[in-house]
């Protein structure tokens, strides 16, 4: 005689294999509805991930959040030219951005001058004021004898990230990191910059730590980077928008 049901009590813990369960559909995965009663969760596409749906309902898959918290907007290799221009890099997406320029040297002893851009082009960029502030520190190692000297401020027209930086020595080069907070905002935009690097005389090794705001109560779009004069020989920019 055929048994056709087992009482619970009959079926001890642990004694159900898989080889006694109903066939399924690959991917899908066993959960419970409103009434508690088992469900298979249907299997989602490549890529998806397994969602929470809240009390009461099965999980589902579904695409997941981006996970773009931190974006290369633009980059690029310095060999030549008078400026390096990033045009529509800022956006609402990312609230504050970092520029990092490493190795950076010029045809010229000269600064790391830098303009903010507005309207995405070339030409949007020199009818509106600016305020820089940068503190100066140089340290240098004389034998057993270190010394500190604060240099200048600057604080006019055009913003600038660095010192004169040795041209002449190929090995002596300037780096920074320079930080832009929510240019995308219709308000005045803050930054601060941190530079290492050689002087012009090749003899002083420089530490900049600065910052300012741009006075100017619109979205920034871009950003323009170069040497006060003179034009690129070697280095590279990268910048990154955070979320």
């Amino acid at each position: 005689m055929a048994i056709d049901k087992i009482t619970t009590p009959a079926v001890t813990d642990d004694s159900v294999t898989l080889d006694k369960m109903a066939p399924g559909t690959d991917g899908n995965i066993i959960s419970y509805d409103a009434s508690g009663n088992p469900v298979a969760v249907a299997t989602g596409s490549a890529g998806q991930v397994l969602t929470s749906a809240g009390a009461g309902a099965p999980p589902t898959f579904a695409t997941g959040a981006s996970a773009d918290v931190v974006l290369l907007a633009s980059s690029g290799n310095l060999t030549s030219g008078s400026r390096y221009n990033a045009d529509n890099v800022f956006s609402s997406t990312y609230k504050s951005y970092k520029i990092i320029g490493t190795n950076i040297r010029f045809s010229a002893d000269t600064p790391v001058a830098f303009v903010f851009r507005t309207g995405g082009g070339s030409g949007s960029d020199s009818t509106q004021s600016r305020y820089s502030y940068v503190n100066i520190r140089v340290e240098r190692d004389s034998g057993s004898t270190a010394s500190t000297l604060t240099v200048t401020d600057w604080n006019g027209s055009v913003g600038k990230i660095s010192q004169d930086i040795e041209s002449g020595d190929t090995n002596k080069t300037g780096s920074f990191e320079f930080q832009v907070f929510d240019p995308n905002a219709t308000k005045s935009t803050n930054w601060t910059n941190h530079t290492i690097q050689w002087d012009g005389s090749g003899a002083w090794i420089v530490n900049i730590i600065g910052g300012g705001t741009y006075n100017y109560e619109a979205a920034l779009t871009g950003i323009g980077i170069y040497p006060s004069s003179g034009n690129y020989v070697n280095g590279e920019i990268k910048i990154y928008g955070f979320k």
